[in-house]
């Protein structure tokens, strides 16, 4: 018997839980979080972005909460903004908007993924599931198999 579970971040979670999967996601990607996440303000060409599922992943932030990371030359901004709407704020040198926006769209697609996995990780600790299996295909897609003995 087998059974396929197509998750979707539809939970919010405590900020802990956002940060642990902000980090990840900025981990995976190169990116370094602290106060050398900043780039030169004058010259830097700035993009704000809307992030589908990110909603769910930012309900329990307060307003302005936010994360910053660097990666040559880039700053990849992840939070909530003073009206409380969640998005990514990319700001580079060098590169072109459709350039930064990719960069903060793969940015965020993670974060959203990271999320996801972190709570169904918990989820399934909750619901006494033991994992048999995990492995990430080519396509970023993350494999789970599992198994619960009643």
């Amino acid at each position: 018997m087998g059974a396929i579970i197509v998750l979707t971040p539809v939970m919010a979670a405590a900020w802990p839980v956002v940060s642990a999967s902000v980090l990840g996601a900025a981990a995976a990607l190169g990116f370094a979080q602290g106060a050398g996440a900043r780039t030169e303000a004058a010259r830097a060409t700035c993009v704000d972005l809307e992030v589908a599922g990110a909603r769910a992943v930012t309900d329990d932030l307060s307003a302005d909460q936010h994360l910053s990371f660097a990666r040559d030359g880039v700053t990849v901004t992840f939070g909530r903004d003073a009206r409380g709407e969640c998005g990514v704020r990319v700001i580079g040198t060098g590169k072109s908007r459709e350039e930064l926006g990719a960069i903060g769209t793969e940015f965020a697609e993670q974060v959203v993924q990271q999320y996801a996995y972190h709570r169904l990780m918990e989820e399934l600790g909750r619901q006494n599931f033991a994992v048999v299996s995990q492995e990430m295909g080519e396509d970023r897609t993350i494999h789970v198999q599992v198994r619960r003995f009643v």
